[in-house]
């Protein structure tokens, strides 16, 4: 026992929490799921959907774009609100239907709203709609 107790600084001395946590491995990363936000809700943003928010689109950081959107919107498109009207958002739903892009990160565009649309369509695609068939009858 005594010989246990007078070891253990020994052992530990090469343990400290920058050893411990450069040799964990990576946590997952956990993609969030999108609900269907029904038409008062306009709430959802790209932040939190791991899409690369950088640059300039139409003009606008997504920054920019988010503040204003979130102060201008009166409608709004899978659960993104829309500045004066949702055609870029369904713009980007169309496409990516027709695309069939199922990561959001593969979304593009030049305009943020086409971006949004987009991610929402591969999200919806993602979350499980993989026979389009079947989705695009509603079933």
């Amino acid at each position: 026992m005594r010989a246990a107790i007078l070891l253990l600084p020994f052992a530990l001395a090469g343990c400290d929490a920058k050893t411990a946590t450069a040799d964990a491995a990576p946590a997952e990363v956990v993609r969030p799921k999108i609900i269907d936000a029904g038409a008062d809700d306009d709430s959802r943003d790209l932040y939190a959907l791991q899409v690369d928010t950088s640059g300039i689109r139409g003009g606008r950081t997504y920054a920019d774009f988010d503040d204003l959107r979130d102060t201008e919107s009166a409608e709004s498109f899978k659960g993104f609100g829309c500045l004066d009207s949702c055609n870029g958002h369904e713009a980007g739903y169309a496409w990516a239907k027709k695309a069939e892009v199922g990561d959001p990160s593969d979304c593009r565009g030049n305009s943020w709203s086409f971006t949004e649309g987009c991610v929402a369509e591969a999200m919806e695609y993602d979350d499980g709609y993989r026979d389009r068939d079947d989705r695009d009858l509603g079933l």
